[in-house]
């Protein structure tokens, strides 16, 4: 990402970029950072756009082709094509002997880096994974954030405001804004601020449902699963969630038997240290051959369902009653 930065910065393109990876922020932040440096502000014909599966592969190329008008260069962008996955010959074929005017663009959710379009992509221009960021570059972007808009924030609530809008870039963004408005006319951002406005992710409410499994507390677990559905989050995505949980208290649990530090443990596991300081807590109570139990659980929750053995909402409710009274 480095690299892309500073060929934005110094105006040194590659002709053709692949942006991918979870992190659609990024890719949405440095596709409008590319066109800002390549296309002069309001010109409209040297920028083209498509998006789907369904692009005209002539049509991209064509445009590419054409010499820019009464500019230096002509960007042409391709969203979600799935060409990184499916492939295509014709595209990868041109990619190797695009005019030097030309910088072309994709931006796509999944690639398989096997595939020859990636390899010719990264072995002619720049693929750049806008994967998300590292607990250590997701702080240096919240403090950078805070800092532009003259705000500090104590650590206790630093840790608070991640623990409630978690690792998205998107979100982190959104909910900083909403810190900054609420706190106009105060430079220090406090915990009750943080209470105050900052909306509770689904993958914190899952968090907090897990607690009170592992508190033995059945009704809070439920009660917790309830709102989630009130608040239209799909069953199936709550499953997932808790079984992504679950995994990662079992890979805790057995860093734990490894007897290493919390410090080791956050760092394996790539996340900060309070937050491998809450996993730790939580698995600390259980045995491995158990948290791996409950991934299976959430498996087998998520076939009966496949299979239709179950509804969705039930198989979900069961495996939370199961939890809650199994230690």
């Amino acid at each position: 990402m480095k690299d892309l930065a500073n060929d934005i910065k110094t105006c040194q393109f590659k002709n053709v970029y692949l942006f991918y990876g979870e992190e659609s922020y990024l890719k949405r932040f440095y596709k409008n950072k590319l066109r800002e440096s390549v296309i002069p502000p309001g010109d409209s014909m040297n920028f083209a756009s498509f998006d789907g599966n369904s692009f005209d592969v002539r049509e991209v190329i064509g445009l590419c082709d054409t010499m820019p008008f009464f500019a230096d260069h002509r960007l042409v962008v391709v969203e979600n094509s799935d060409a990184f996955r499916n492939g295509n010959e014709e595209l990868i074929s041109y990619i190797e002997n695009i005019p030097e005017s030309t910088i072309l663009l994709f931006v796509e959710d999944n690639v398989d880096k096997r595939g020859r379009m990636y390899k010719t992509v990264a072995k002619c221009g720049r693929a750049v994974d806008m994967a998300r960021l590292k607990p250590a570059d997701l702080e240096k972007w919240v403090m950078a954030g805070l800092k532009r808009n003259n705000r500090q924030i104590s650590r206790p609530a630093f840790e608070l405001f991640l623990s409630k809008v978690g690792d998205s870039l998107e979100n982190v963004d959104k909910e900083l804004e909403k810190l900054v408005d609420y706190t106009y006319g105060r430079e220090s951002v406090t915990e009750a601020d943080v209470e105050a406005v900052c909306t509770v992710r689904t993958e914190s409410r899952v968090f907090d449902m897990i607690d009170a499994i592992v508190a033995g507390n059945f009704k809070q677990a439920l009660d917790l699963y309830y709102d989630m559905l009130t608040l239209k989050e799909p069953p199936m995505r709550i499953l997932f969630l808790i079984a992504r949980q679950y995994s990662l208290l079992l890979k805790t649990r057995l860093l734990l038997d490894e007897h290493l530090p919390k410090a080791e443990i956050a760092s394996r596991m790539g996340i900060s240290d309070w937050l491998a300081g809450k996993y730790i807590r939580m698995a600390g109570g259980f045995s491995a051959e158990y948290l791996e139990s409950c991934v299976h659980r959430c498996v087998t929750a998520e076939e009966d369902v496949k299979t239709g053995r179950l509804n969705d909402r039930l198989s979900v409710e069961l495996v939370i009653s199961g939890f809650s009274h199994k230690k």
